[in-house]
């Protein structure tokens, strides 16, 4: 009787290990010889329900064999995943900025890159700060120019990019080309003399071809020996342009200069003409170059638009530089006047 209750037990054990390895491991038989008394039934039936124990802790505590994470347990933990702070992307060498630029004399500020964009949108006084944006190495007519947007108040446009003009802390090369307006028209030529057939032809003034030749005096006035330099540039084409600077505030055209004041009078005639920034051209322009002795419809030679029509005789031209500081001389008021005569070819 008690070899049959211990081989039932054993049995029963057998069959719950069984159940418990979800029949992945091979049961183990006790054998019958050595279960030889009560005792040693029992001591083993012991033993092997504290095994059965080991094996259901182990199972619950998921070690031995892994079991595969349902496929919404996944989703979810990576749904909790946080990604990590992307930094901003650096700007590109195109987007970085280039430089700054300041007037160092007064310029003109024009809707395209040369003075044949004509009139200027405006003119801008020395120190004035400009985000630089873009670069025309050669202009129209000609002379490099800078398209920069005025940092005080947001307007854009181009300056002569002549270092008399404008001062950069960077090389302009650098900067990128710019889409401007078409280029405007270049003025219609004075056409051709025409041969006198007629006695009417005769009696009417041929058109010039030339224009008028210049016979001046040497400049004189009245402005300080030292720490001014001036010079009047005599061209029949522009006819007069003045170079001058104040030695204390710069070495080039137009440093420390407010504005230069052209007076032309005699023969009949009288024009005159203020010029805000260098070049200091009778007829404007300088930028770099002075704006041609101007024509009427009939290609004649005329003091200024609209003005008189030139005529061979005798004129006096006075020059007033007004400076940015006052000298204990002159107050900063200087002249340069002169005589000089006009043949119209």
């Amino acid at each position: 009787m008690a070899r049959a209750l211990g081989a039932g037990i054993v049995l029963l054990v057998v069959l719950a290990l069984a159940g418990c390895g979800g029949g992945e491991a091979e049961p183990t038989v006790l054998p019958l010889s050595t279960a030889d008394n009560n005792g040693a039934i029992a001591t083993s039936v012991q033993q092997t329900i504290e095994a059965i124990a080991v094996a259901q802790t182990v199972a619950a505590m998921g070690v031995g064999q892994p079991t595969p994470s349902p496929a919404s347990e996944v989703v979810a933990t990576a749904a909790i995943v946080e990604p990590s702070p992307t930094a901003a992307p650096l700007p590109t060498a195109a987007e970085a900025p280039a430089g700054t630029c300041q007037v160092v004399s007064g310029v003109n500020l024009r809707p395209g890159p040369g003075v044949a964009y004509d009139p200027p949108l405006g003119n801008l006084s020395v120190n004035t700060q400009l985000t630089p944006l873009a670069y025309q190495a050669v202009g129209f007519p000609q002379g490099p120019w800078l398209q920069a947007q005025v940092q005080a108040t947001g307007q854009v446009g181009w300056i002569s990019a002549l270092p008399q003009y404008v001062q950069c802390d960077f090389d302009l090369a650098t900067l990128p080309p710019a889409v401007f307006p078409p280029t405007p028209p270049p003025p219609t030529a004075p056409p051709p003399p025409i041969a006198p057939t007629t006695v009417a032809a005769t009696a009417t003034r041929p058109l010039a071809s030339a224009p008028p030749d210049i016979d001046n005096d040497a400049p004189g006035g009245s402005f300080p020996s030292t720490g001014v330099t001036g010079n009047v540039i005599v061209d029949p084409a522009f006819l007069f342009r003045m170079e001058v600077f104040d030695e204390a505030a710069g070495n080039h055209d137009g440093a420390g200069i407010q504005f230069v004041f052209f007076d032309i009078s005699g023969n009949g005639i009288s024009y005159s003409r203020q010029e805000n920034n260098a070049g200091y051209c009778v007829f404007g322009g300088g930028e770099p170059t002075c704006n041609p002795w101007p024509t009427d419809d009939q290609g004649r030679y005329i003091w200024g638009e609209g003005g008189d029509i030139v005529k061979t005789g005798d004129y006096f031209a006075s020059i007033t530089v007004t400076a940015e500081n006052p000298d204990p001389e002159f107050n900063g008021v200087w002249n340069w006047n002169f005589s000089f005569h006009v043949t119209v070819p």
